[in-house]
């Protein structure tokens, strides 16, 4: 079964009873199964809902278009010599929705905020951890998926679903642990995590990716927002529009001038003869590599290796100060979502 996007929360209902999912934990060096945290009845009805959500292209963009104006609304108040802006921005409006975005460390809900502590530049055995502690991440896995993709999803589930199910960070953690069997699993051994179903899908371009099935025939690709790269697409105005950012979207203007300046992509100017107005669009997709750049830049940008994890970067917090006194950051005048306010790039 291809392309597996729901209707409404019934459909995603169907498949989340179909599919077996059971909360699991380690027993002395195995995975068992375990007493659930959450009910059948709340199991069902909070996941179903999300997932349909994330199929609902228009819920999802408008939900998406709200956290960007929340975002830009804590942005533009940082002073210049902020280090991180957009993820301590970010990390705001995460903390408002009880999401974590240091590790070891209480939020800041103060304007320093605190920043993404955690990059991943590699396949982390243990991103349950993460997900477990309600954490998010940087995720310098490729260009296409986005550094940022999977905290903005989670922002826009918890913005658009506010109030309609269980706690979403709550919600969020347990997707480590609840786990479906794939057809090729031996008995006793699911290896599906409900994180891969419901947030981490292939779209169908990249459905060679997809290759496992879950018991009902399902596989993980779905032409949705449960795939990162199709939010990544929507961000970059990949589809339908011409390619460009969206015009008046913070997100959307800030990632794309932050991808460029790293060469992530390559525009030229382009005369639009409906507006008469000259505009930047996408000529050449991620023609470097976000992985390799991470690893080669981590110094400079005040990243370590993580203890005993050489697929974790970890965020070195006291040297940020010092990385914007080398380099004044520029900025650019800007005005998103109905308020004026700049873009800085250091």
């Amino acid at each position: 079964m291809a392309n597996t996007v729901f209707a409404n929360a019934a459909e995603a209902e169907v498949s989340l009873r179909a599919n077996n999912f059971r909360f699991t934990k380690f027993a002395n060096g195995e995975r068992k199964t375990a007493p659930a945290p959450l009910d059948d009845a709340l199991f069902y009805t909070a996941y179903s809902h999300i997932a349909a959500f994330l199929c609902n292209d228009l819920h999802f963009q408008t939900s998406l278009t709200e956290v960007s104006a929340k975002i830009w609304e804590h942005y533009r108040r940082l002073t210049p010599m902020t280090p991180n802006k957009f993820t301590r921005a970010m990390g705001l409006v995460a903390a408002q929705y009880g999401f974590q975005y240091h590790e070891g460390l209480r939020n800041d809900t103060s304007e320093r905020g605190l920043p993404i502590a955690v990059r991943l530049i590699g396949g982390d055995r243990f991103l349950g951890q993460l997900l477990r502690a309600s954490l998010f991440w940087k995720d310098s896995m490729d260009g296409r998926h986005g550094e940022h993709t999977h905290s903005l999803q989670w922002l826009a589930i918890a913005n658009g679903l506010l109030g309609t199910v269980a706690e979403i960070p709550r919600l969020y953690s347990y997707t480590a642990d609840y786990r479906a069997p794939s057809q090729s699993d031996k008995p006793g051994k699911p290896s599906l995590f409900l994180w891969q179903w419901l947030a981490d899908c292939f779209p169908t371009d990249l459905n060679g990716y997809a290759t496992e099935k879950f018991i009902n025939d399902e596989t993980l690709e779905s032409q949705s927002y449960r795939a990162p790269q199709v939010i990544s697409d929507y961000l970059f105005g990949k589809h339908p529009r011409t390619e460009q950012p969206i015009p008046g979207h913070f997100v959307s203007n800030y990632l794309f001038h932050r991808y460029r300046n790293r060469e992530w992509l390559q525009t030229k100017e382009q005369f639009n003869a409906a507006s008469g107005e000259n505009e930047t669009v996408i000529t050449k997709w991620f023609t470097g590599s976000i992985q390799t750049d991470a690893k080669a830049s981590a110094p400079a940008h005040r990243w370590g290796p993580a203890y005993k994890n050489d697929a974790r970067l970890v965020r070195n917090a006291a040297a940020e100060i010092d990385k914007l006194k080398e380099k004044k950051p520029q900025a650019i005048n800007s005005f998103f979502h109905g308020k004026s306010g700049k873009l800085w790039f250091g």
